[in-house]
C-alpha cells in the first residue's frame, strides 16, 4: 500500500531528513493504533515533490503546475501498487482527481485529509474517529494479506499492493485507474 504526501516539510529540509512523511507518519500511525516501526513495515510512503517548496500563508507552498508534473512522473511508481492513499486535497488535485469524499475508494485510490496542524478538519472528534477507522482498517487489511500469504507460501510478502516481478498484482488488486496518468491497460492483473 502506498501513501502519497505533498513534499518534505521545512523542518525536514532544515534538518537533512530525507525519509518521506516522517512527521505525518507519526500521527497516522497513532490513528491506526500501530507503532512507527510497524507503520514502516506496512506502508510505503512517498512525496509528490522531492524538496520543500517554501512557505505560503500559514503552511507550506505546493505549486500546482510543478506538483502536476511531478505527479505525472510518479506514474511508474504508482503502477507498482494496487492501493494508494493520497494525503490531502492538493495531492488529490495534482493527480487529476476532482474533489471527492474523504476515505472513499475511487478505483484503487482513496484520499485522506493531510495530518497537518493547520488543517482544521482534525479539530472535530467525529472526523478523528472516521480517520482512525479508515487507517485502522487499512492496517487490518494489510496484516490479513500478510498472514494469508505466509500461510499459503510459507514466507513473508511485500506490502499489500506491491506487484511482483511478473507484473501481476496481489490477490487484493483492483486494476483501476489512478487519476489521469495511469490507464486500466497498465493495471490489468
Amino acid at each position: 500500500m502506498l501513501v502519497v504526501g505533498e513534499a518534505p516539510s521545512r523542518w525536514m529540509a532544515e534538518n537533512g531528513v530525507t525519509e518521506p512523511l516522517v512527521l505525518a507518519r507519526k500521527d497516522l500511525a497513532a490513528l491506526a493504533g500501530v507503532s512507527m516501526v510497524e507503520w514502516k513495515e506496512l506502508f510505503e510512503c512517498v512525496n509528490v515533490l522531492d524538496k520543500w517548496p517554501g512557505k505560503q500563508g500559514k503552511g507550506d507552498a505546493f505549486p500546482p503546475g510543478e506538483a502536476a508534473l511531478a505527479a505525472a512522473k510518479m506514474c511508474p511508481k504508482l503502477k507498482e501498487h494496487d492501493k494508494i492513499v493520497l494525503l490531502g486535497r492538493r495531492v488529490e488535485a495534482a493527480f487529476g482527481f476532482g474533489e471527492g469524499p474523504w476515505f472513499t475508494w475511487r478505483g484503487n485510490v482513496a484520499v485522506s485529509p493531510h495530518p497537518s496542524l493547520i488543517n482544521r478538519w482534525w479539530n472535530e472528534q467525529a472526523n478523528r474517529i472516521a480517520a482512525a477507522r479508515f487507517w485502522g482498517g487499512l492496517v487490518d487489511e494489510v496484516r490479513s494479506h500478510q498472514h494469508i500469504h505466509r500461510a499459503v507460501h510459507g514466507c513473508d510478502t511485500p506490502r499489500l499492493g506491491v506487484r511482483g516481478p511478473s507484473g501481476h498484482s496481489t490477490p487484493l488488486g483492483v486494476g483501476e485507474q489512478v487519476g489521469r496518468c495511469i490507464d486500466a491497460t497498465h493495471l490489468g492483473g
